[in-house]
């Protein structure tokens, strides 16, 4: 029987469905203040599936689970380097699933709550002489189905028996807020007392490495507390009971059987059937037989032959037998068996049907794929799970101070360093092991075909609104996959309007010398509003008493409209003082990658400094004047036969100095004079 093999078409498709819309977790914070640890978790993550190609193990498990019904990968941990001692998590896919046996107790999908597993491996005699040097090979057999095609005799069986061993543990918690184990508990920090304890009945996860007749290696404790295993099943349904699983093949076996065998019976019979034949009477056929003979391996020019009264005309051609109809009926109904049975139409693989439109097109193919859906929802289950096993990795593997990198989704780089603690404080800065999380998983296309699918969109809104370029330019050049690109949105952001680029460097943290000058301006104004309320309090007592003199008043009031156009011209200086802040922060922003960044320092610290020594030459001015004023109001209320206006002394500035990185006025000593 021939093998007319059309399960495999269906199984690629689903195969590529799922590779064309890859799940990626994610994880967030329970609470309000582990936000920021979630982002660097998830950076963490990713750096991680990164570093591993975790979508080539996907890949590798998805034809399994499809094909199979069953894949697997598996998290482990190795040293970063062969001179380091920092550990780094990987993920390693499972070549042989059929050698991962669960605990078969545990009816879970994912395997949650199972109490053991078995890892069976298999190790060249030589390998496990120099490995295992006092252990006797002994025959140990995993299961029937793997002993035809992997068992040998240069070769021994060996598994990994990872189990779940319980203890007790105390767990105590701090004042701080911190809950530990009391047994890894050296010594509390200053100032932290224990203000609870409990025992906890928990578990740890341990591993050993066994032969049929000996415990080779172990017990190897593993550091987190699920076990680093992920399944991914294709259909999956526990029935009295008992687990059954299948992948995409296992319903299309009978209809392929099917379809082999009508076609098979059709070509044989066509191989079959007589060749059709040319008919002829004798006397026709009289001394031209050896030429009609050879008609059907020689192109000869003419066929011979001799008219026959009896039967006028030429031999006559004859067809040969046709092929039952029954047997291409039976062909055309176990492909439609064969599609039915997987729900794949021909739609969904790409065949020509009814609708035109893109849109409809691809309606119509995922609705094909509606039926095997299950496929890509067991994936993301998986992810999410590969998501929790490393979250709870992290701290254990992640738990000394050092510099690690994280992504984004996009891709982008960022390096930072984690568990530092602060030498004033004591607080450990970024640590990995504060936070709850949990997970969550999305599909769809990938980042790429994402930015694809915006930039032409972010076209088209441009095309249509071509102020939207004014505005946004930048963004728009930067989603595009073209050379120079960034560079070019860099440029747009430049010429944005003034209102962007202040919002824009109001997002971005203000350097350490322009927080400083800035505190310095403000206590400057601080000062100078303060003074102009001292004249502000004598003006109104002066207007609050009933004889006093008109021309007193009068000069009160030009004096103190003097000094409100002299305290406006120093609050417009601080406003352009501040301008020149956002725009120099800006600048620095936009020309990081372009300048030294030790000029870039020296030029905004002397445009800075320049700009703070105008503004306190502006404010002592200022203050001398209001001195001035106040003096003057002074004399003239007692050269005056009216009612004294009572106005506190107010001392005169000699200088403005910076203590502390403050602004504090020097007064003139008077007593002393």
């Amino acid at each position: 029987m021939y093998a007319f093999n059309e399960t495999r078409v269906n199984a690629m498709s689903v195969i590529n469905h799922i590779r064309a819309n890859r799940p990626a977790a994610k994880i967030r914070g329970v609470e309000e203040n582990d936000k920021q640890m979630a982002e660097i978790r998830q950076g963490l993550y990713l750096n991680i599936t990164n570093n591993c190609d975790f979508d080539s193990t996907k890949d590798y498990a998805a034809g399994h689970q499809v094909a199979g019904g069953y894949g697997i990968w598996r998290i482990d941990t190795e040293y970063s380097t062969d001179t380091a001692f920092d550990q780094d998590i990987v993920i390693r896919p499972g070549i042989n699933p059929l050698c991962y046996l669960a605990d078969s107790r545990d009816k879970d999908e994912l395997k949650r709550n199972a109490k053991h597993w078995f890892v069976h491996t298999k190790l060249p005699n030589d390998e496990f002489d120099a490995k295992y040097p006092k252990a006797e090979r002994t025959a140990f057999e995993p299961e029937d189905d793997l002993d035809d095609e992997l068992d040998d005799d240069d070769s021994t069986w060996v598994a990994e028996y990872w189990v779940k061993k319980p203890y007790v543990k105390h767990v105590c918690l701090l004042s701080d807020g911190k809950t530990v184990e009391k047994d890894k508990l050296e010594e509390l920090p200053e100032g932290v007392t224990i203000v609870r304890e409990r025992k906890v009945n928990t578990f740890k996860i341990c591993q050993y490495i066994i032969s049929s007749s000996a415990v080779l290696e172990g017990p190897n404790e593993w550091a987190g507390s699920m076990f680093p295993f992920v399944p991914v099943y294709g259909y999956y349904t526990v029935i009295d009971g008992k687990v059954f699983w299948g992948g995409l093949t296992r319903y299309q076996k009978d209809p392929q059987r099917a379809l082999n065998w009508a076609l098979t019976s059709v070509y044989e019979s066509i191989g079959n059937a007589p060749q059709a034949q040319y008919w002829a009477t004798a006397e026709q056929a009289k001394g031209c037989v050896k030429q009609w003979a050879e008609a059907h391996q020689k192109n000869l020019p003419a066929l011979i032959y001799n008219p026959d009264p009896a039967a006028p005309g030429p031999p006559q051609r004859m067809g040969g037998a046709d092929v039952p109809v029954a047997l291409i009926q039976a062909a055309a109904m176990a492909r439609d068996a064969h599609k039915a049975s997987v729900g794949i139409f021909n739609a969904s693989l790409g065949a020509t049907s009814n609708e035109t439109s893109g849109k409809a097109i691809r309606a119509r193919q995922d609705e094909g794929m509606v039926a095997t859906f299950n496929f890509g929802d067991n994936m993301a289950k998986s992810e999410r799970r590969t998501c929790e096993i490393i979250n709870d990795l992290l701290p254990h593997i992640y738990d000394t101070e050092r510099n690690i990198r994280i992504l984004g989704q996009d891709g982008a780089e960022k390096y930072l360093k984690i568990n530092q603690r602060d030498p004033v404080t004591g607080e450990v800065i970024n640590d990995i092991s504060a936070g709850k999380f949990d997970f969550t998983v999305t599909t769809g296309p990938s980042f790429a075909t994402q930015r694809q699918e915006a930039a032409e969109f972010y076209t088209q809104m441009a095309q249509a609104n071509p102020a939207l370029s004014a505005v946004a330019g930048d963004l728009i050049m930067k989603s595009q996959d073209y050379p120079m690109a960034d560079a070019i949105a860099e440029r747009l952001k430049l010429t944005l309007p003034p209102q962007i680029q202040a919002a824009i460097s109001q997002e971005k943290p203000m350097p350490p010398e322009v927080q400083a000058a800035m505190a310095q301006v403000e206590q400057l104004q601080a000062a100078v509003q303060q003074q102009g309320q001292l004249v502000q309090q004598a003006a109104e007592e002066a207007k609050q008493e009933k004889a006093g003199a008109d021309k007193a008043k009068a000069d009160v009031q030009i004096a103190v409209s003097q000094l409100k156009v002299e305290e406006a011209n120093l609050a417009k200086q601080v406003a352009d003082f501040k301008t020149l802040v956002a725009q120099t922060q800006l600048n620095m922003a936009t020309q990081q990658e372009k300048t030294e960044a030790g000029n870039e320092k020296a030029e905004l610290s002397n445009q800075l400094g320049q700009a703070l020594a105008d503004i306190q030459s502006q404010a002592a001015q200022l203050f001398q004047q209001y001195t001035q004023q106040l003096a003057a109001m002074q004399a003239q209320a007692l050269q005056t036969s009216q009612p004294q206006v009572v106005v506190p002394r107010s001392p005169r500035v000699r200088a403005i100095r910076r203590v502390n990185g403050g602004m504090v006025p020097e007064y003139v000593d008077e007593a002393a004079q």
